[in-house]
């Protein structure tokens, strides 16, 4: 969204109000922003967030001056999701009145164990595994992208890592401070399929828009999902 740059007086409202929607824990750090261009820091700023975080420490509320985000590491069902992105929208509209939205996006990050005597080709589909062993070369791991056009505003992006021991998060989600379903390190082979489908605009912020608009970029990404792992990884998970 457009930057608000008074956002920091109307943090006591959005906390009393996320308070008692079931997010009474807040944290306030800064975030390190650089842009590095041949190896050269070009441009690089600090700025205040928020977090408004649950009672079982497994989905947060981000605020910063441009934007809000849901983060969740307790997933089963996105119409659970979709009441707390509800929840944070109508928060920032009623309060804090935002004039323009830049980018919805929607993004899932599903880590995938591999057990003992399991493959990885036996979870996440060949195509995108990358290339198999070799004579005399071991695999230990693999990133494979897809980008792909959505409608004219929308961009979906597909990516499928696999490792046999390590953190199965992505860098830029680093530090994650919410309970996690899993240990880390990680010392067992697994696959992360991380899909990130977004609208980008700007558009007149509206907040049944924003909420149609979040709601309507998750179906290609369940579809993305489904397609990137095999039959016999959806029948287990029946």
């Amino acid at each position: 969204m457009s930057p608000v740059e008074a956002m920091e007086k109307y943090v006591p409202d959005i906390q009393e109000h996320f308070r008692k929607a079931g997010f009474p824990e807040m944290q306030e750090g800064q975030i390190h922003n650089q842009i590095v261009l041949g190896g050269n820091i070009v441009s690089e700023d600090r700025s205040t967030q928020w977090a408004f975080v649950n009672k079982a420490n497994t989905t947060s509320i981000q605020l910063n001056l441009d934007a809000i985000t849901v983060h969740t590491t307790q997933y089963s069902r996105f119409e659970d999701l979709e009441e707390t992105i509800k929840l944070a929208i109508t928060t920032l509209h009623e309060i804090v009145a935002p004039s323009q939205v830049h980018r919805y996006g929607l993004r899932y990050v599903n880590v995938i164990p591999i057990g003992l005597g399991s493959g990885f080709d036996q979870w996440a589909q060949p195509s995108l595994l990358g290339c198999p062993n070799l004579p005399n070369a071991q695999r230990i791991g693999s990133f494979s992208e897809t980008v792909m056009v959505t409608q004219s505003s929308s961009r979906l992006v597909a990516r499928c890592i696999t490792m046999h021991s390590g953190i199965p998060i992505p860098a830029d989600l680093m530090p994650c401070s919410l309970k996690l379903p899993f240990a880390i390190p990680m010392n067992e082979p697994f696959v992360i399929l991380d899909n990130d489908h977004a609208r980008v605009g700007p558009e007149d912020f509206d907040p049944d828009i924003a909420a149609e608009a979040i709601a309507s970029l998750h179906d290609l990404l369940e579809l993305t999902f489904q397609t990137s792992v095999t039959p016999q990884a959806l029948k287990t998970w029946k």
